[in-house]
């Protein structure tokens, strides 16, 4: 009797069960059909739905945030959860799905997705650290349609993959960077065979990465004939790769001067083998190098309108500045934009810097300083006196901005 009970328990537990699970489907249906008629209510009160195709795509569009992203609450996945007429918008966008940073929450479904919104428009991609093989054969997919890479480093996540994409044909701006906040050592063979594998690349930008000679270092010059900007940043040294490349279109250089200018020297070789018709130049400068050396530099540069230059020392200022006033035909006669930093600023140095702006003022519309000591009245008074003669003139001066000509 005992065992014939317990069945019967047992059978009628299991029929309530199946009741539950019942109730618990038909109640999942009713929160979708909620959910699609929330989402249809939306769009009739909505009147970004009411709005012309292309208004409201252009809203959308200036809602993406400064980094893409793929958060479910940032744009534009924020944007596919609002209502249908939102997801219909901002899946006939496909300027909102060009951009999308590939990292470990990622997955190959979720990345070909996002990218096929993109309709084949060109792609930024950002990549921190390294990628499966996934995610890998993904991009690879994409190689025809990658305009912007940016290769990010954490840690020792060395994006080595970088080489296994085969050519980049249409890769024009490509970045790689250092992101815990030091410098990371690179090998020359490394960087080389990425910038290799771009051959229409207008813009290369090194952030916090060292380069150094290593085994596999071709002996080749690469050649990228359309780099028309590079920069280093001033943290790293990385100016050892300038004896592997020619860039004959660079227009803009950005780079620390953390070793001697010589005529033997990375920077000065590289020059005479490019012949780059430069154009913007951001350079430091140390203590080692002696002016005659860096006029012997400026003066392979004679189509520059805008430098900027560290010089931390007084050594040099007034040979430098009297070359700008003495020489106007031939010494950066096209000058237009002067930034100058140095941190101990005489007053004599001053008088020949007003000098020379003086000089360059029918040429030069802009001057900026960055200096530790506040100018004496006089400087000051006479800077200010120059604004009015049309040049614009920026004096910071330790953590307070005085403008001239206030």
């Amino acid at each position: 009797m005992l065992p014939e009970a317990i069945q019967d328990l047992q059978a009628r537990i299991d029929a309530v069960s199946a009741d539950i699970e019942r109730n618990r489907e038909i109640q999942r249906n009713l929160e979708h059909i909620k959910a699609t008629l929330h989402r249809e209510i939306n769009a009739l009160r909505d009147p970004v739905a009411r709005l012309p195709f292309e208004l409201s795509s252009d809203i959308f569009i200036r809602c993406l945030p400064s980094s893409p992203t793929a958060r479910p609450q940032e744009a534009p996945m924020l944007l596919l959860n609002i209502c249908s007429a939102w997801t219909h918008i901002a899946l006939a966008t496909p300027a909102l799905w060009t951009s999308i940073r590939i990292d470990h929450i990622c997955t190959k479904e979720s990345v070909e997705r996002w990218v096929t919104h993109a309709r084949g428009h060109p792609l930024s991609v950002v990549i921190p650290g390294t990628l499966d093989e996934g995610l890998v054969s993904v991009v690879q997919q994409y190689t025809e349609e990658l305009r912007s890479l940016e290769l990010q480093i954490w840690g020792d996540a060395y994006p080595v993959f970088i080489t296994s994409l085969g050519p980049l044909p249409s890769l024009e701006a490509l970045t790689i960077c250092a992101r815990d906040g030091r410098c990371f050592s690179v090998g020359h063979s490394w960087v080389l065979a990425a910038l290799r594998l771009a051959p229409n690349l207008t813009a290369c930008t090194f952030l916090n990465i060292e380069t150094y000679f290593d085994t596999n270092t071709p002996v080749d010059t690469l050649v990228l004939r359309r780099l028309r900007s590079l920069e280093f940043n001033d943290e790293c040294q990385a100016l050892s790769i300038l004896e592997h490349l020619s860039l004959p279109a660079l227009e803009a250089l950005s780079l620390p001067m953390l070793g001697a200018v010589s005529p033997n020297s990375y920077l000065m070789t590289f020059l005479h083998r490019s012949s780059p018709p430069l154009q913007k130049m951001n350079i430091g400068y140390d203590k080692y190098t002696g002016y005659t050396e860096m006029e012997d530099l400026l003066r392979l540069l004679p189509g520059l309108t805008q430098l900027e230059l560290k010089w931390p020392y007084d050594d040099y200022v007034p040979s430098l500045f009297t070359a700008l006033t003495e020489s106007r035909s031939t010494f950066l006669p096209l000058l237009q934009h002067l930034k100058f930093t140095n941190i101990t600023l005489s007053t004599a140095a001053g008088e020949v810097i007003h000098r020379a702006l003086s000089a360059r003022r029918t040429g030069l519309k802009s001057f900026e300083l960055i200096t530790t000591q506040a100018l004496e009245e006089d400087l000051d008074a006479a800077f200010r006196q120059l604004t009015a003669q049309g040049i614009q003139i920026h004096i910071s001066v330790s953590e307070s901005d005085l403008l001239a000509g206030r």
